[in-house]
């Protein structure tokens, strides 16, 4: 009322929290309630260390206080007009355009776009240093935001920073984490299961006869990798079996094709074994490595999955194509990261409290059985 009795126009700024506590005379809570209830809306934004400003006209209905807009009832009301953040943190150097952190960022925008309608706006952002998202980011004073984790180990972000920075202008944020291992006490988690990919890759395999498994690692230490190996083990330990894990002797360069040589790797290592020896199946951390395998087993006259069969991660379908045959793979489903990110900051949002419903919340991953795995002989 105050806003529309005093004419307010956009980028005029409005009165302390506590000027408005005495001239109102309400409590600091009831004021605080209702600014951020308007930020929320568009209506009025926040710049760090300057004040609070007027946004947009607020379309008044004199009809009462608990009178609704245009006949939208009040939590649609209260999630309109929001301004999303939806970012990927990276290391110093570009991550891939292909990235699977694309692929969360994407389909959060998508569901974002959808439930939220066109009066929201959107921003996409990749960041690599904290001074410098937090200067786009009060340009663009997010009611909210998206945050995807693609590493932890190589960020110079920490995520309790980046979670404090958009506190002080109480927009609440949802982390995306590929892996993550640290016990950060952070309110908001989705994440990819990656224990169960390797739980679910095993008992397939086992289901279909096989006894004998290798199981392939790199040389590099990976938080996801070592969760999917861990979960592989347990797996086999449960029926009885002790795979073999085969981690690269040789120094495998950092470059894109990392993972198709750590998968040629594990191929060589596999044919050096005497044939009574040899696994019958093999497990790739991810569809890259398996596509090494399979590339090199095939050059080798080699058949799959009649002599070794193969079962990969990420259902990269694309790939599929390079190595002429349907892999069996398990999607991790990052996409229902990226749409349950979306959907459980909607939530929050219409909830108006950016500490509710604090939890951790893993993403099934599901097995998708194709050419690359047979029945085990014998």
């Amino acid at each position: 009322e105050w806003i529309n009795e005093n004419n307010a126009k956009p980028g005029d700024r409005l009165p302390t929290q506590t000027v408005f506590v005495k001239m109102l005379n309400c409590s600091q809570s009831t004021v605080h309630k209702a600014m951020q209830s308007l930020v929320r809306q568009g209506i009025i934004y926040r710049k760090v260390g300057h004040g609070t400003y007027f946004s947009s006209p607020l379309k008044s209905n004199r009809a009462g206080a608990n009178s609704i807009r245009d006949g939208i009832d009040e939590r649609t009301f209260s999630i309109l007009s929001q301004r999303i953040l939806v970012c990927s943190i990276v290391k110093s150097s570009q991550i891939p355009s292909n990235s699977p952190s694309h692929e969360m960022l994407a389909h959060a925008e998508t569901e974002l776009h959808s439930k939220l309608g066109e009066g929201s706006k959107i921003f996409l952002g990749e960041f690599s240093k904290l001074d410098e998202l937090e200067k786009n980011a009060l340009q663009f004073t997010p009611t909210g935001v998206i945050a995807d984790w693609k590493t932890l180990h190589e960020s110079k972000i920490s995520p309790i920073a980046l979670e404090f920075s958009f506190e002080k202008i109480n927009a609440p944020v949802v982390h995306c984490f590929h892996f993550c291992d640290y016990a950060y006490p952070l309110r908001n988690i989705v994440m990819l299961d990656n224990s169960k990919i390797g739980l679910i890759a095993v008992k397939h395999l086992v289901e279909i006869g096989h006894t004998k498994i290798l199981i392939a690692s790199v040389s590099r230490d990976l938080g996801f990798v070592n969760e999917r190996i861990l979960g592989a083990k347990e797996m086999a330990s449960f029926y009885g079996i002790k795979p073999i894990v085969h981690i690269p002797k040789e120094k495998i360069p950092d470059t894109p094709k990392f993972w198709e040589l750590s998968g040629l790797s594990a191929y060589k290592y596999w044919k050096s074994l005497n044939k009574s020896e040899r696994p019958s199946a093999f497990f790739a951390i991810n569809d890259k490595m398996g596509v090494g395998f399979i590339l090199a087993a095939k050059k080798d006259g080699v058949k799959i999955p009649e002599d070794v069969s193969v079962i990969g991660v990420d259902n990269e379908i694309g790939l599929y194509f390079q190595c002429g045959l349907n892999m069996t793979t398990i999607d991790p489903r990052r996409h229902d990261v990226g749409r349950s990110a979306a959907n459980w900051l909607i939530k929050i949002l219409a909830k108006q409290n950016m500490y509710e419903d604090s939890n951790i919340l893993r993403i099934a991953p599901r097995l998708i059985i194709r050419e690359s795995t047979k029945q085990a002989v014998g």
